[in-house]
């Protein structure tokens, strides 16, 4: 009976072993999940930072795209307004040669009158 109480002992006590070192292996990892989960704080954090910076450079390229736009419209309506002058002064043109050759035709005619 004592050779079956002492074995029943060492059974616990192999088993109370055991169990002490899967708590140590346990500790082990939470202490690893632990640094792994503060590395991953940091990272966020730099994220986060670098997240602002990158919203703030959006935001001035955006208000930049808005400047560059106004201008283009701007340009594209002086443009339109000397495409007006252009074919203004085209017209003119084209008004003062149909004069010019109905001149040359009088002055033709004056001359044989002469």
């Amino acid at each position: 009976m004592e050779s079956q109480i002492l074995d029943i002992l060492r059974n616990i006590q192999n088993d109370i072993n055991t169990i002490k070192s899967d708590v140590n292996e346990l500790k082990s990892d939470v202490s690893k999940l632990k640094s792994d989960v503060n590395e991953l704080k940091s990272d966020v954090e730099l994220i986060k930072i670098q997240q602002k910076e990158d919203h703030k450079i959006l935001k001035a390229l955006e208000h930049r795209t808005d400047e560059h736009k106004a201008l283009l419209d701007q340009l594209n309506h002086r443009v339109a307004n000397v495409e007006g002058d252009v074919k203004s002064i085209k017209d003119d043109i084209v008004y003062l040669e149909t004069i010019s050759v109905h001149n040359a035709n009088d002055i033709i005619k004056l001359k044989i009158a002469k």
